[in-house]
């Protein structure tokens, strides 16, 4: 059986541990993740999907944690603190509900920044950048900043950098949380497209249950807990199945 690309054993974790403030985000969480699944997150506010996701991610790395987080079969909480820079930067992209896009650079420069932390050159960075930015439809805006383009820009420009150093896994933070219904329909074609045309892992976390209209894996969370997991793929899958026996059942001629 090929390794979960994201598997998570028994992980607990803790904000404010062992003070009166003490809060127990999660609670014995148990997940696996295949390559090139598309997995949501799915509850309302508080549930711990951020927490999750910024576990999953290498952001949050205190030590309230208790559980293993492995990615491809490696554990997070083994590795060094440069291992853990270097699978921040190319083993993960993340797209923030507020795009977290740097003001004082231009849009060609934010898309280029995650390439120069690995040592890439100015011009092949810029190059890398703006076949991104093509991609996104968003080349005309790559002398403008942030503040110059509307929200549903920001987060194509957002998504561009998240791609920016080609990683496997992709994570988006409620990523539907600031655009309106029409650039939403496209953030979320735009996730399908990255997982089934690239072969890229989403993890997308959401509350808005028409946004799960994609996910081959749901997570039901509430309270720091997966309270069940749903895959409407295979039920989708199962449902034409039983419709095509009964037609061949019920008109065998016309099978």
């Amino acid at each position: 059986m090929a390794t979960p690309l994201v598997k998570l054993e028994n992980v607990n974790f803790y904000y404010n541990r062992g003070k009166p403030s003490e809060v127990h985000a999660l609670k014995n969480i148990n997940i696996e993740i295949p390559r090139g699944g598309y997995t949501a997150f799915f509850g309302p506010s508080g549930c711990g999907k951020t927490t999750l996701i910024y576990l999953i991610g290498g952001i949050e790395t205190e030590d309230t944690q208790e559980g293993h987080i492995l990615i491809n079969g490696r554990d997070l909480r083994g590795l060094s603190k440069k291992e853990l820079a270097v699978y921040r930067q190319i083993g993960v992209g993340i797209i923030f509900q507020q795009f977290n896009l740097i003001p004082s650079l231009t849009v060609l420069d934010n898309v280029a920044l995650p390439m120069a932390f690995l040592g890439v050159s100015v011009d092949r960075r810029k190059k890398e950048a703006l076949k991104l930015l093509d991609r996104f439809a968003m080349t005309k805006y790559s002398d403008r900043f942030p503040s110059d383009l509307s929200g549903g820009q920001q987060q194509r420009v957002s998504s561009a950098r998240a791609l920016s150093n080609n990683p496997p896994l992709i994570i988006a933070d409620e990523p539907l949380g600031n655009l309106d219904s029409e650039n939403a329909n496209k953030a979320l074609e735009f996730l399908k497209e990255l997982n089934e045309k690239d072969g890229r892992t989403i993890i997308m976390v959401t509350h808005e249950s028409w946004s799960l209209r994609d996910a081959k894996t749901i997570f039901h969370l509430k309270d720091g807990e997966v309270l069940r997991v749903e895959e409407p793929q295979k039920k989708k899958g199962s449902q034409k199945s039983l419709t095509e026996f009964l037609h061949r059942e019920l008109f065998p001629k016309a099978a």
